[in-house]
């Protein structure tokens, strides 16, 4: 969609039936997306309005207005081995220009490095406040803990609930996840 000052947006959805937590997903994604955008020279999209299920044109569900960035392709046509379909699995193109190539890993080693100076106090999923300060007081939700839910029947309430004060508690926590998932089947 095209605003009256020629600005484009596009309005994204969580897929259903794919994500487990709707609603949460699309607050922890806005979220990283204002923190990265207010820490960090990152281009992301700026969000000028997200919603819940309540919120959403015709109740499709919690969605998120951000702009539309134009592109012309995608890192996978520019060096994606020519001719491959879709469903075929893709590799580095043995041809691929080494300039090119060492400009995309440039601005990935640019990106990493600034991502890396960002420090949290906890590990989780953050929540914007009032003045553009943000707090981490939500539990981690990543992806694979949604996929162990869809696909491997996890119960939601194994999830964690709350969040993590060092790396090695949360990744404790996930290792007897996963062992108590894997011992229940």
């Amino acid at each position: 969609m095209k605003s009256l000052d020629g600005v484009s947006a596009i309005i994204r959805f969580p897929k259903p039936g794919v994500e487990m937590f709707p609603e949460e997903k699309v607050r922890n994604e806005v979220a990283a997306i204002q923190y990265n955008q207010d820490n960090t020279s990152i281009p992301v999209p700026f969000v000028p309005h997200c919603g819940t299920k309540e919120e959403s044109p015709l109740g499709f569900g919690p969605f998120i207005v951000m702009d539309y960035i134009d592109h012309v392709n995608t890192m996978s046509d520019v060096f994606t081995t020519p001719g491959l379909g879709i469903s075929e699995c893709h590799y580095l193109d043995p041809k691929v220009d080494v300039e090119k190539l060492e400009v995309m890993y440039g601005q990935f080693a640019g990106i990493l490095l600034q991502l890396n100076r960002l420090s949290l106090p906890r590990i989780g999923s953050m929540e914007c406040r009032e003045g553009f300060s943000y707090e981490v007081d939500n539990r981690p939700l990543s992806l694979h803990m949604d996929e162990l839910v869809r696909l491997g029947t996890l119960p939601r309430s194994a999830l964690p609930d709350s969040t993590f004060s060092t790396s090695s508690f949360y990744f404790d926590n996930l290792a007897i996840i996963l062992l108590n998932f894997i011992s229940s089947i």
